[in-house]
């Protein structure tokens, strides 16, 4: 904007926003992305009671510990197979577990040994034997761009 006075151009915090909101567009646009996604197939769902409940981990300290997931979802069951998608993840290592909440109470509900009475799951095959498997079982790496994929078939 020209000051009528003096001839000289005066910055306004209008059009100093305006600039500033310019330049942090052309920085972003002329950015490569730097996120990828993981594409989780779940299989061997039994049925459609419930809702099937999955957890993404970033870290093997923070691997099945309630409230530390980097990211969770959950859809209606249905059975045979379903596919999730957790997209814009930060590239490096993930582990996801799985399960069938097929009373819907939003817990897995356990016997009197901690064992499981509803389907559970992990990624890249991980089974859970004597307990879960580690985070380092389950881990599979998902690129800064693109996609990657895993499988997990919910045991009963």
């Amino acid at each position: 904007m020209i000051n009528r006075f003096s001839g000289k151009a005066r910055h306004t915090p209008r059009r100093m926003t305006f600039t500033l909101a310019c330049t942090v567009l052309t920085m972003a646009v002329g950015q490569t992305a730097t996120a990828g996604d993981l594409q989780v197939s779940v299989t061997g769902v039994r049925d459609d009671a419930g809702a099937i409940r999955i957890a993404l981990y970033h870290e093997a300290s923070t691997f099945l510990k309630a409230g530390e997931e980097h990211a969770a979802m959950f859809r209606k069951a249905g059975p045979g197979d379903l596919t999730f998608i957790f997209g814009g993840l930060p590239g490096g290592r993930y582990a996801v577990a799985i399960y069938h909440d097929q009373n819907a109470n939003g817990e897995l509900d356990t016997n009197l040994l901690g064992i499981p009475l509803e389907g559970i799951a992990f990624s890249e095959g991980a089974t859970a034997t004597f307990s879960a498997p580690s985070f380092d079982d389950a881990a599979i790496m998902v690129p800064t761009e693109g996609q990657a994929r895993t499988q997990a078939r919910l045991s009963y």
